[in-house]
């Protein structure tokens, strides 16, 4: 089945820096609320009918899909420039790390209320799930890249 989705990013955290040598360059590590989130709706063939598993399903309305991982996530890093002990009023600094969010977890469910009381739809729909949950399941190292600048008065 095909989805056109939308991705919601959310994030936020404490994050904790250690600069191994003189300079900026720095390591960092530490934890972020995970709200990323992925939503789809189904698209319908010409004919009307989704497949769903080996079947043809005639849906009246739409299956909708949520992926999100998740809330805590561990964030490994290394990035350049240090924002508080800068001499300079204004500063840049950089980021590259990893999110370690886990597994994705899949739910589907159909605005059809018809087919929500069919025993066969049902088991195609969590098999569906399933296939849906492979599809994405890289997406539990989630990389990041962060500039942020500043300015003290």
């Amino acid at each position: 089945m095909r989805y056109k989705g939308e991705l919601k990013l959310k994030n936020g955290g404490v994050l904790l820096d250690w600069f191994p040598m003189d300079g900026g360059f720095r390591l960092t590590a530490g934890a972020l609320h995970n709200g990323n989130e992925l939503t789809g709706k189904s698209k319908q063939t010409a004919s009307g009918e989704y497949t769903i598993g080996d079947k043809k399903y005639a849906v009246d309305g739409q299956v909708k899909a949520k992926a999100d991982w998740r809330s805590f996530a561990p964030y490994l890093g290394l990035g350049w420039g240090n924002a508080v002990a800068n001499k300079s009023k204004l500063s840049v600094n950089a980021d590259l790390g990893i999110m370690f969010t886990g597994k994705p977890r899949v739910k589907l469910k159909t605005t059809d209320s018809n087919l929500n009381n069919d025993p066969d739809f049902m088991q195609d729909l969590k098999r569906e799930e399933k296939k849906l949950a492979k599809d994405i399941k890289s997406v539990r190292y989630y990389p990041v890249a962060q500039i942020g600048i500043s300015y003290s008065f």
